[in-house]
C-alpha cells in the first residue's frame, strides 16, 4: 500500500511537490482553500476582465523544464514561448519613462537617455547583467537545491564561496548603483525585488 501524503496549497510549489510524489508512487491528496489552483500564478476573471494575481513573466524557465522533466514531459509540447519584442515599460512620477526590450541596440539608446552616451554605459549595463546572472545561479544553488537542516548550515564550508557571492550583506539598490548613476536606471532595474515579497 503506498504512503499517504497531504500537501496544503495548490500553488506552483504544491502543484510540482505533488506531482512529482505521484509519480513516484505516493498517494497524493492536495487541499487548497480557494476554489481554483495556481496560487500567485491564478487568474481572476471578472465582468469579462482577465487579472494575473502574480507574475506575468516565464521566470526561472530552467526550474520549470526540470519539473517537467521530473515527470517524463517535454515542456515545450504543453506550452508555445513567444518572443515579445518590449518586455515591460517603466513609467516614472515625473512622465518619464524607460522600455526595457530585448533589442539591445534599442535598449542601448534608451540606457544612455539617462545613464550618458559614452561606451561605459552598455558595459556597465552588462556588467550588471553578468553579476545578476551569477546571484541567480549561486541562489538557485544555495537557496533552491540545498536541504538546509539547520540555518548555521548556510555557512558550510563548501557553501561559502557561494554565499559571498551573493552579497547577502548588501542591498539590490546599492548593487545596481555599481553600475547604473542615475536613480532612473537604479530605479527600472531594482523595482522588481517587491516580486520577491
Amino acid at each position: 500500500m503506498p504512503i499517504k501524503i497531504i500537501i496544503i496549497g495548490a500553488g506552483v510549489g504544491g502543484t510540482a511537490a505533488a506531482a512529482r510524489l505521484s509519480k513516484k508512487g505516493f498517494d497524493v491528496k492536495v487541499y487548497e482553500k480557494n476554489s481554483y489552483n495556481g496560487g500567485r500564478c491564478s487568474i481572476i476573471n471578472q465582468n469579462g476582465h482577465r487579472f494575473d494575481q502574480g507574475p506575468s513573466l516565464y521566470l526561472m524557465p530552467k526550474i520549470f523544464e526540470e519539473t517537467f522533466e521530473d515527470l517524463g514531459e517535454d515542456i515545450n509540447d504543453h506550452i508555445e514561448l513567444l518572443k515579445c519584442p518590449s518586455n515591460y515599460s517603466v513609467h516614472f512620477h515625473d512622465g518619464k519613462q524607460f522600455e526595457l526590450t530585448t533589442d539591445l541596440a534599442k535598449l542601448s539608446r534608451s540606457l544612455e537617455r539617462y545613464e550618458g552616451s559614452n561606451e561605459s554605459t552598455l558595459i556597465n549595463f552588462l556588467k550588471f547583467l553578468k553579476e545578476s546572472h551569477v546571484h541567480y545561479q549561486r541562489s538557485v544553488k544555495v537557496a533552491l537545491k540545498t536541504d538546509f537542516q539547520h540555518w548555521y548550515n548556510v555557512f558550510h564550508p563548501k557553501l561559502l564561496s557561494d554565499v559571498i557571492q551573493l552579497h547577502i550583506l548588501d542591498t539590490i539598490y546599492n548593487r545596481a548603483c555599481k553600475y547604473f548613476k542615475s536613480d532612473y536606471m537604479r530605479k527600472a532595474f531594482t523595482f522588481q525585488a517587491m516580486y520577491l515579497g
